[in-house]
């Protein structure tokens, strides 16, 4: 559908037209997309993830983020943006960006999150995004649990099934598009056909393999 770019939004943009055909290396315009990597903190143990620095850390850096002077301007002038972690969703500055967002109606919204939090986190929300990218990267029990241990033994296979099928019914008749992420390797490519399926199951609007 078709959607009305804001005075902020519309002036941003004839800034960036004007700065490229100028064809500047420094600007005097905001950025059209932000992606905000709030942390790296995690509720799994993902060998294969590259963002493992600080996994375990007890600190927030998203606040730093959330706190910096020019932090709201930037999101009044975007036309999307894109959260990240980590699990984004743990951290006490998702909730912070997600209440700040409500002032900026006009804002496209993007998550990535590995699906153990979408009935407390996300659904709240639901109305909020445009897109849901969920990874997966197993879709049995066991093979889950290869490709993303939980240290706690909470976060299993089990739970995420039954955080996705809450995920299928709050979304239902929402404006909203979902996509899951499936990493390819030795430990998990014979389901790469059954991936297909799970996906739709939940009725997952695409598919990504990596």
């Amino acid at each position: 559908s078709t959607r009305l770019l804001t005075k902020h939004q519309l002036k941003n943009y004839q800034n960036i037209a004007k700065n490229y055909q100028e064809g500047r290396t420094i600007v005097d315009c905001y950025p059209a997309h932000i992606q905000v990597v709030l942390d790296y903190k995690c509720n799994l143990n993902c060998s294969h993830c590259f963002q493992f620095v600080g996994r375990n850390s007890t600190r927030d850096y998203g606040l730093q983020i959330m706190h910096m002077p020019d932090f709201t301007e930037f999101l009044q002038h975007a036309d999307t943006l894109d959260i990240i972690g980590g699990e984004a969703t743990l951290l006490k500055s998702y909730s912070y960006i997600m209440d700040l967002v409500q002032y900026i109606p006009n804002l496209q919204m993007s998550l990535t999150t590995n699906g153990h939090f979408l009935e407390k986190k996300v659904v709240p929300h639901i109305e909020r995004f445009q897109n849901l990218i969920v990874s997966v990267d197993g879709i049995t029990p066991e093979t889950y649990a290869k490709m993303r241990p939980s240290p706690s033994g909470k976060y299993d296979f089990g739970n995420l099934c039954s955080e996705l099928e809450k995920l299928k019914i709050a979304k239902r008749d929402k404006n909203i598009f979902t996509s899951m992420t499936f990493v390819v390797c030795e430990k998990n490519y014979r389901e790469m056909i059954d991936f297909v399926y799970f996906a739709a199951q939940y009725e997952f609007n695409q598919i990504n393999i990596v």
